[in-house]
Order: structure tokens, then C-alpha cells, then sequence
């Protein structure tokens, strides 16, 4: 009887999780604000507000800030400033200023994310081109009051809509800086003023301001170094290999005669070595479109200024950005992995001087 009575009490024992804890005794934490401070880093935390009632159609949030000489050291500031453990497996976004990303760079904060149990690899990652990443956590939506759930809808559209960023989750991120040839490049955001006396839904304790695209972010190695400005943003991803939706309207005559851009498909090819040693590229890009207007032109004039859109973005990336931010090097590292002993270690100098010829066509135009 002994021996059975003690098999119950240990299956007793075994169930349930021994870390579990009530939602009401946790602060759930959806944003994270990174910015420089007096004597390190200066975090901010936007936790959900779980006081309200359960029949409210809105939900709230609130902001805890903290600062330390490291990362863990701010963490445990924050600690002592709440009643409740912080909880990050509800993470959404991590906003980080950009004077830390160019004077500090990403790696003490990818290294904690990446080695912190309860942080979710899949929360994305963005630069703050505003006064600070504090500032993006207390801005909003025009229609959304919690500020992260409005940076992750801004990055990625619930509806599906696509060409306007990237999403980059910390696991990629890592990636980037770890892969040979591949540069990491991170969506852009800030805040744009709102009119006096306009709120829009954020609410009390909410500072004025719309959080808005504001471009790519381009890095070399785990330092911020420039930015591709947002108009050209649909060009770069159209001109990434492989096949995308990307939503986007082309002005095709400059007339008001305007394409709406839906899908693109990219083929990117390798070619030989010139005798400088330096390696070629030939990217063609195929799209999709539907006409706006009924003057709009045909499909031969209007894959000219698709093409010339694309070969003005790739001048001013090769030109303003001292970064691989289409990963070329890595094709080159994949598929020429001798070329790649001789110029890696350069790279991605080499780019400035590579052939890259660029050619878009369209594959329909609907009306």
C-alpha cells in the first residue's frame, strides 16, 4: 500500500509548470526602448496595463525606465522599480536610437536577447531615426493606443499589404552579422508631430505623434552607417533575389499616368571575373502590374522607368552606403567560393567597383 501511495504523490507532483505564475502577478512586457544613457544604456519598457476591466474594448499600457552601465544592469533597475517580475515572452518589438546603433553598435544587445530564456527570437528589430527610442514608446497609431502593437503592424501589416519594409526578428538579425557577405539592414522609423490639440487614440500619458516608416537602416558589421530613404525602399526589395509581394505605384509618365506594382520576381546571376578580378552581376527583374489611370503606357515605356527606378537605387546604395545590403557577397560566397578567399576580407569595398547591370520588365499589366 506503502509503495502505491508513494507512485500518487510524486504523478501528483508532476503536473502543472513549476514557473508558472497568475498574469496578475507578472508585467508583461511588449516594447522595449534602447537608447544611450549618462552612464550606458538607458532601457524603457512597455508593459500591458491588465488593471482595466475585461469588458473594455481598449487596451492600455504603461512605461518603466531604467538605466545602467550594461544591459543587465539596467534590467536589474528595473527590477527594483516594480512590484512584479518583468515577463518577456510576450516581446513584439525592441526600438533602438540610432546614436547607439552607430557609436555602440547592436552586439552587447543582440548577445542578451539571444541568451536570455523567456526573450522571443521572433521579436523584431527597429531603428529610431526620432530624439530618442524612448520617444517611439510614447507616440502611437492613428487608430492604436499601445505603441508596439503599432510599430509591429506599421513593420508588418496584419492585412497582408507589403513593399513598404523589412521585419527583421532578433534570430535574423544575428544571422546577418554572422554570415559571410550578408550585411544587416533594419526598418527605420520616427515620429511625426501631431496637430495641436489631436491625441489621435493614444490616450493620457501619451506624448502627440504618429510613429511612421522612415526608411532602411544599413550596417557595417554591428554599426549603423546609413540610411536608404523610404521612396526607395520598394526598389530595394524588388531588387532582392527571389519572388515577393511587393505593393508599390510607379509613376510611369510622369503625367499622373501611374502603375500599381504588385508582385515582383527577382533572378540574380553571377558572371566571370573582369581583369581588375572584380566579379559581375546581372539582376533582372520581372513584376506585375495593374494600370491606375486609363492613359497609362505600355508595357515597354513603363518597364524603362521601372528599370531606371531600380538603377537609382542601386547607384545610391553602392555610392551612400558602406554596406552589402543585397547580399551580393554572399551569392558570391556561395557560388564562387575561391573568388570569395580573395576579396572577403575586403568586401564590401569590391562592390564599389563591381559590374551590376539591372533590368526590369513587366510580366502583365492588367487593367
Amino acid at each position: 500500500m506503502r509503495p502505491l501511495f508513494c507512485l500518487l504523490s510524486a504523478l501528483a507532483l508532476l503536473g502543472g509548470c513549476a514557473n508558472y505564475q497568475e498574469p496578475g502577478h507578472i508585467n508583461i512586457v511588449i516594447g522595449l526602448a534602447v537608447d544611450r544613457g549618462e552612464n550606458g544604456y538607458s532601457l524603457t519598457f512597455e508593459a500591458v496595463d491588465l488593471s482595466g476591466s475585461p469588458k473594455d474594448n481598449e487596451m492600455d499600457s504603461f512605461t518603466v525606465s531604467a538605466e545602467g552601465v550594461t544591459i543587465p544592469h539596467a534590467l536589474e533597475d528595473a527590477r527594483r522599480q516594480t512590484a512584479y517580475r518583468l515577463h518577456y515572452g510576450n516581446l513584439e518589438t525592441i526600438v533602438v536610437h540610432e546614436d547607439l546603433a552607430r557609436e555602440e553598435g547592436l552586439s552587447p544587445l543582440l548577445s542578451w536577447c539571444v541568451r536570455d530564456a523567456e526573450m522571443r527570437e521572433t521579436a523584431g528589430l527597429v531603428i529610431s531615426r526620432a530624439a530618442s527610442a524612448r520617444e517611439v514608446l510614447s507616440a502611437g497609431g492613428a487608430d492604436i493606443r499601445v505603441s508596439s502593437y503599432v510599430l509591429e503592424h506599421t513593420v508588418n501589416p496584419p492585412d497582408g499589404r507589403a513593399g513598404h519594409t523589412v521585419r527583421v526578428p532578433i534570430y535574423r538579425a544575428a544571422d546577418m552579422l554572422n554570415t559571410p557577405g550578408k550585411a544587416l539592414v533594419l526598418p527605420a522609423v520616427s515620429v511625426q508631430p501631431g496637430e495641436d490639440g489631436d491625441d489621435g487614440a493614444q490616450g493620457e500619458g501619451k506624448s502627440r505623434g504618429v510613429i511612421r516608416l522612415d526608411g532602411l537602416a544599413a550596417f557595417r558589421g554591428d554599426r549603423l552607417t546609413g540610411y536608404l530613404e523610404q521612396e526607395r525602399v520598394p526598389y530595394y526589395l524588388c531588387l532582392l533575389r527571389g519572388r515577393g509581394r511587393h505593393e508599390f505605384v510607379l509613376d510611369a509618365g510622369g503625367r499622373g499616368e501611374a502603375l500599381r506594382v504588385r508582385d515582383c520576381r527577382t533572378r540574380l546571376t553571377l558572371g566571370g571575373s573582369g581583369a581588375d578580378g572584380l566579379p559581375s552581376f546581372h539582376i533582372a527583374v520581372s513584376a506585375r502590374a495593374v494600370r491606375l489611370s486609363a492613359g497609362a503606357p505600355a508595357e515597354r515605356e513603363a518597364a524603362e522607368r521601372l528599370t531606371e527606378e531600380l538603377r537609382r537605387t542601386l547607384g545610391i546604395i553602392r555610392s551612400e552606403l558602406d554596406a552589402d545590403i543585397l547580399a551580393l557577397g554572399y551569392e558570391l560566397y556561395i557560388r564562387d567560393r575561391e573568388q570569395w578567399e580573395l576579396l572577403g576580407d575586403h568586401w564590401p569595398g569590391p562592390l564599389s567597383g563591381a559590374r551590376i547591370e539591372v533590368e526590369g520588365a513587366f510580366r502583365t499589366i492588367e487593367n
